[in-house]
């Protein structure tokens, strides 16, 4: 129970000022806490005998008699819980309150319209006949201890610890699906195997008291999962955009329109957009529609905003397939769907990486870190234009619509322009960071001014149609795709450099005659990179053409030209002073040592026979007709061997 400082303020033997109470308060080492410009403590911190003598000042302003204090009693009332101390003396004193009244003659209807008045909550009549019932015979000095709560005290059942593995167990392997597995169910399904193998359960109460002085941690992941309570345990640190610039990162993500659209092949379909929105401002940047959410339909978007507000320094993406595809973030390292940068060819530049972005990856299912998400939320009401009376796909809870024909793409096109235009240009919107009656679009441009805008170039243009393809350098230093080759006298030196070598090289699909571009690729290190801007288509010529004889001509004088400049000035003169060189080079006793040889005559009588040794002749050695034959098959055996 709660007092104030002037409820024991002059109370025998005790200081008769606020502020001397509250001396003795600190002295006795009383917590004291301050509501407004209250100071209250709680009844139960006083030592007894400053109890004792508030509650017989109670029984006095009350005029009731205290009578004798029941030390016992009161003892065991300081055995129970606080809140049952504390609801024993707010019984006894609201007890008092009716005594008083009901001896000055007061009727209860007045009793309770005081008593809620100076309390607040004030017992009914049938309460308060329980209390008298309950105090008739004792002294008002031990109301409290009379009045209080039914506490059974004791010591609390503790359940067998297989009883409790076993409700843990439970709760873990429980679905969490949303709905949940209640506790009350599983202290149930415990209670019934607790009875079949003789365990301590105790009931569902103490179950659920000893649940909640569980370590909170593992009663979170017990009762959602350890996906759900990561999350919800996560430490996420809040981001700003303040500080940043226009156009400094952008998020991208796709929606269905629920608006049937005929297209201009004659299909029909719900159209897809992928739009980009600018982190700083909000303000939509680029979109474009297609058939569904795919790479074709994100590059065509990309374009658009690089065309319209210049290339940004980041681009957001959740992990959608065509975000986070080899069209898009080739090259580039994204946070899901990594199985695919492990293929080859998952070096070839993305979209992303030639325009000079980074990629970064949301949460799944994070609405509130992708900004598009929001400003599509701004965009649903597109989907009931009137303007499309008749077009819209119902959902599976709507009302069927009235039968329509579907509109063509031209005027979705239209009606999605003009509310992204009445989104950017709005002032009485609550974006952050944007300065009051401000659109988005003047944002933009505010935050935009003094930094330079990073234009979308030639260069950037043609990197993007390219058709990407790994090709080897021949010797003569072209590439050949298709039947057709590429590469003149202008690059042969720089793709000499290359040649047996895997290259990357980029083809124009709606044009091959126009030059190709040419990657590194066997360096990993600079895997991607450009080293060649323009390689040349080479133009066949016709068989036998003078134009060809022409060409061919002025193509090997070229090279003649060419190699003449490396050959050596005199090469005679080199040639003799490497042979003298290497003559010198052997020594007196490193010289080579030659058989002496005969000349060897012809016997027809006993096969061959060398000539008589003569001064300087090798000795005399015959040839068999045997040896011979050998020497015939052992040569014959090395030609076909050949």
């Amino acid at each position: 129970m709660s007092l104030c400082i002037a409820d024991i303020t002059g109370l025998p033997g005790r200081p008769k000022t606020p502020m001397g109470v509250r001396k003795m308060l600190k002295r006795l080492g009383v917590p004291v806490r301050q509501v407004g410009k209250r100071f209250e403590f709680e009844l139960a911190d006083l030592p007894e005998d400053v109890q004792n003598e508030w509650r017989r000042r109670m029984c006095e302003e009350h005029h009731l008699d205290p009578g004798e204090h029941d030390d016992a009693a009161h003892v065991a009332l300081e055995r129970a819980p606080v809140s049952v101390r504390e609801r024993a003396h707010d019984n006894a004193l609201k007890l008092m309150f009716v005594a008083k009244m009901e001896a000055v003659g007061a009727t209860w209807p007045e009793i309770e319209k005081e008593g809620k008045a100076k309390f607040g909550r004030f017992p009914s009549r049938n309460t308060v006949k329980g209390w008298k019932d309950k105090t008739d015979g004792v002294a008002p000095a031990n109301w409290a201890p009379a009045l209080a709560p039914a506490w059974k005290g004791g010591e609390r059942d503790e359940p067998t610890p297989e009883a409790w593995a076993s409700l843990v167990n439970r709760m873990n392997l429980s679905g969490k699906n949303g709905t949940g597995f209640p506790l009350k169910h599983a202290h149930k399904q415990v209670a019934k195997e607790a009875a079949a193998k003789g365990w301590t359960w105790p009931p569902y109460h103490t179950i659920r008291r000893r649940w909640n002085d569980m370590d909170p941690i593992a009663r979170l992941v017990a009762e959602v999962g350890e996906e759900r309570a990561t999350a919800l345990l996560t430490l996420r640190l809040p981001q700003t955009a303040e500080g940043m610039a226009a156009m400094d990162m952008v998020d991208g993500d796709g929606r269905e329109f629920k608006v049937r659209v005929r297209w201009p092949d004659g299909t029909v379909g719900c159209p897809w957009v992928v739009a980009f929105a600018d982190r700083r401002t909000r303000k939509t940047v680029g979109w474009a529609v297609g058939k569904s959410e795919n790479s074709d339909v994100t590059e065509a978007a990309i374009l658009h905003m690089c065309e319209t507000h210049g290339r940004p320094q980041k681009v957001g993406f959740d992990n959608g397939s065509a975000f986070n595809s080899q069209r898009i973030a080739g090259g580039l390292t994204p946070a899901y769907r990594t199985k695919q940068t492990r293929k080859p060819d998952w070096a070839v530049p993305g979209v992303l990486k030639i325009i000079g972005a980074e990629l970064r990856n949301k949460g799944v299912g994070a609405k509130t870190s992708n900004l598009q998400e929001n400003v599509w939320s701004h965009l649903r009401h597109v989907d009931n234009d009137p303007r499309f009376h008749g077009a819209q796909r119902p959902g599976p809870n709507d009302p069927t619509p009235p039968n329509g024909e579907p509109v063509p793409l031209e005027v979705f096109e239209a009606v999605l322009a003009e509310a992204i235009h009445d989104l950017n240009t709005a002032t009485d919107n609550r974006v952050k960071g944007l300065l009051k009656g401000e659109s988005r679009a003047e944002a933009f441009e505010r935050l935009l001014k003094g930094n330079r805008r990073r234009v979308l170039a030639d260069f950037h243009r043609r990197r993007l149609a390219m058709t990407w393809k790994l090709k080897t350098v021949r010797e003569d230093g072209r590439i050949a795709f298709d039947g057709g080759l590429f590469g003149d006298h202008t690059t042969q030196r720089e793709m000499l450099r290359h040649v047996g070598k895997k290259v990357l090289v980029g083809f124009n699909p709606k044009d091959f005659d126009a030059p190709a571009m040419v990657c590194h690729w066997e360096d990993e290190t600079r895997r991607g990179s450009l080293f060649l801007e323009e390689l040349p288509a080479v133009a066949p010529t016709r068989h036998g053409s003078t134009e060809g004889r022409r060409a061919a001509a002025t193509e090997k004088q070229r090279v003649r030209q060419l190699v003449r400049k490396f050959r050596a000035a005199h090469p005679e003169a080199d040639v003799a002073k490497l042979r003298e060189a290497a003559l010198d080079a052997i020594g007196a006793t490193d010289a080579i040592r030659r058989p002496e040889t005969g000349v060897v005559e012809l016997h027809t009588d006993s096969g061959f026979k060398a000539a008589e040794p003569g001064e300087g002749a090798a000795e005399v050695s015959y040839l068999t007709e045997e040896r011979l034959r050998n020497f015939i098959e052992a040569t014959e055996s090395q030609l076909a061997s050949r």
